[in-house]
C-alpha cells in the first residue's frame, strides 16, 4: 500500500491509522511485539532484537521509508513463528501487507537452492528486507567475531548464498544498501585463533562457495532428521 491509499474495509482497530506511514509503522511494531508477548515464545526478546537491527538497517542505512517495506520486515515474522495468521494480517494491514506477507514467507521456507532460482522473480520489497537481513547476518556472525572456527566455513557459504541471491534478484533495488553489502563481503574477520579471513573467498569462483554451502545445509537436515527420527523410537 502507498501513503496515500484508503484504508482497507477489512480494518478494525487499526482503520483510519493506514494513510499516514509513521502510524502504520508504529501499529505493525506494536502488533508483531504483543504477539509474541502474547504466545509467550521464549526467545521473543532476541527475535525481536534481530527484527530491529533490520528494520533499522532499511530506514537508517538504505534510506528507505517505504511503509510497505518497513511493514513486511516487522511483520512476516509472526507467520514463520506461528504467532498469527495470514488472514490476521490481512484484517489489520489490508490485501496488499498480506500479499507481501505470504511472498517472503514462501521463500523463506524454499530450500536455499530454490530460494536462488526464486530470487528474479521477487517483489522490490521483499529483496530490500532481504539484502538488510544478509547485511545483518554478516555483520553480527563474521564481522563483530571473533569467529570460532567450526563455524566458519558455514558463516562464509552463508555469505556467499546470500551474494548467489542478490546476484540473481538483479542490481539497483537499493544501491545505498547494495554498497553496503558489496563493501562486508571484502572485509576481514578473526578467529578464535587469532587468524584473519576474508568474509567473501576470492580464491574460489562464487558457484563453487554456494555448492559448498548447499552441501552443509543438507548434511545438517540429515542430522536433524536422524535425531527426529531417534526421539519417536
Amino acid at each position: 500500500m502507498s501513503s496515500n491509499a484508503a484504508p482497507p474495509a477489512t480494518a478494525t482497530h487499526t482503520k483510519g491509522l493506514h494513510g499516514h506511514p509513521m502510524a502504520r509503522f508504529v501499529c505493525a511494531l506494536s502488533f508483531t511485539t504483543r504477539m509474541h508477548v502474547e504466545h509467550r515464545r521464549t526467545t521473543w526478546e532476541q527475535n525481536m532484537e534481530r527484527v530491529v537491527r533490520v528494520v533499522d538497517i532499511v530506514s537508517t542505512t538504505g534510506r528507505v521509508h517505504d511503509g510497505d517495506v518497513l511493514e513486511l520486515a516487522l511483520l512476516y515474522h509472526t507467520i514463520l513463528w506461528r504467532v498469527t495468521t495470514l488472514d490476521v494480517i490481512e484484517h489489520q494491514f489490508g490485501e496488499t501487507m498480506r500479499a507481501l506477507v505470504a511472498e517472503m514467507c514462501e521463500f523463506k521456507q524454499a530450500s536455499t537452492r530454490d530460494q536462488v532460482a526464486k530470487a528474479a522473480s521477487l517483489s522490490r520489497a521483499v529483496r530490500i528486507v532481504l539484502l538488510a537481513e544478509y547485511i545483518d547476518y554478516a555483520s553480527q556472525k563474521i564481522i563483530d567475531g571473533p569467529v570460532s572456527a567450526c563455524f566458519i566455513e558455514h558463516y562464509r557459504g552463508h555469505v556467499a548464498w546470500s551474494c548467489a541471491i542478490v546476484h540473481a534478484g538483479g542490481r539497483g533495488v537499493c544501491p545505498l544498501l547494495e554498497y553496503h553489502f558489496n563493501a562486508l563481503l571484502d572485509r576481514e574477520f578473526t578467529d578464535t585463533d587469532g587468524k584473519r579471513h576474508v568474509v567473501l573467498r576470492k580464491d574460489m569462483p562464487l558457484e563453487t562457495q554456494v555448492d559448498m554451502y548447499h552441501a552443509l545445509v543438507d548434511e545438517g537436515e540429515r542430522i536433524r532428521q536422524t535425531i527426529r527420527s531417534l526421539d519417536n523410537e
